[in-house]
């Protein structure tokens, strides 16, 4: 079987099923996961606005809208 890229490996959107088909191990994943940076400054908020525009706005890393 040729190795998978990294990219592909960790995929958000197909750990679960790498992990059900033993191509990730649980342990490795969680640990992965565990040691990515905070990245919570550097990210936006999306929503839409009422002509149903996307505005974007800094996170202040506070959960209220």
């Amino acid at each position: 079987m040729a190795q998978m890229r990294d990219e592909v490996l960790h995929d958000v959107r197909l750990t679960e099923r790498h992990v059900r088909k033993g191509v990730l191990n649980r342990k490795d994943l969680d640990k992965r996961l565990k040691d990515l940076p905070d990245m919570t400054e550097q990210s936006e908020i999306l929503s839409l606005n009422e002509d149903g525009e996307i505005v974007a706005r800094p996170n202040t890393g506070n959960s209220g809208s």
